[in-house]
């Protein structure tokens, strides 16, 4: 494993690990921090040792995971590690646990939900903070709402209820379900501090990654403040930016003429990680 794929990896990995979950630890069962960091340890000493990683997936959820499967295959309290298992109610697949693992430590079956997600808010009141079925994702049906009601009621008791069914699952006690949701929300541009405070859904962890989104014809010189912008390909949407010396940055006037250029042929959106030097390195400060 190279430096650079050493860095991307570790900056990428914490990112998925520290990074602020999306919902509360009220609102969905989480993962201990001081278990993710003890983890985090292990799997970073491993990396540095140079030792290749497996393939990872060019898809952003199934990257997601694999990133995850390297945390926890190296995990010293994680054995009996299973990724993807059905489950099947008789000769029918009822579902998938992203992730099944005996810890040592408190003795214990986990299951672990995880997803990573990125949804753009669309309030239809500016004034009030929205609730999270304003919280719009890329398919015409994907809500924030949604996934959390699925994880909640549906995903996070499948093994469980499937265990008290069927007599081969019984080995899984004790069991215990939690959730790792990452991400980021996008408000809409000059919104994301005035709109959130005073009025945030109880499901929403409070310090949530936040990012803004415009129209291109909402964007212009005073609507935008960083001093470089960088485009980011979805292979690149976890974890930090961190662009080498090498890396082509856009100014303020190349920025507007990218956004420009690509909405005269394409709808697809663009994501860029906007971006401020600090000691000579240029940092991300926001998307």
């Amino acid at each position: 494993m190279s430096a650079i794929e050493q860095s991307r990896f570790l900056r990428e990995l914490h990112w998925c690990l520290f990074s602020p979950d999306i919902f509360s630890g009220k609102a969905l069962p989480m993962l201990d921090a001081t278990w993710i960091q003890q983890g985090f340890e292990e799997v970073k000493e491993e990396a540095l040792t140079g030792n290749d990683l497996p393939e990872f997936s060019s898809r952003l959820g199934v990257y997601f995971e694999d990133i995850l499967e390297v945390f926890l295959s190296n995990h010293p309290e994680v054995t009996n590690l299973k990724r993807g298992m059905q489950i099947r109610n008789g000769q029918r697949t009822i579902g998938e646990a992203d992730f099944l693992f005996f810890e040592e430590g408190q003795s214990r079956w986990i299951h672990l939900e995880v997803a990573v997600k990125f949804y753009l808010c669309n309030p239809s009141n500016s004034t009030i903070f929205p609730g999270l079925s304003q919280f719009l994702g890329p398919g015409a049906k994907d809500r924030l709402e949604r996934k959390y009601k699925h994880l909640l009621h549906h995903q996070l008791k499948l093994l469980t209820q499937a265990r008290d069914s069927d007599p081969k699952l019984a080995y899984l006690r004790p069991l215990e379900s939690k959730a790792l949701v990452k991400g980021i929300l996008f408000y809409p541009l000059g919104k994301p501090g005035a709109v959130c405070q005073d009025h945030l859904p109880e499901e929403l962890s409070s310090d949530h990654c936040r990012g803004w989104w415009a129209r291109n014809s909402q964007i212009n010189q005073n609507s935008v403040s960083a001093s470089r912008f960088l485009e980011l390909n979805r292979s690149h949407w976890l974890g930090l930016a961190n662009p080498g010396e090498d890396t082509d940055l856009l100014d303020r006037r190349e920025f507007l003429e990218r956004c420009e250029e690509h909405f005269k042929r394409l709808q697809n959106p663009l994501m860029f990680a906007c971006l401020e030097k600090s000691n000579g390195v240029w940092l991300e400060s926001q998307r």
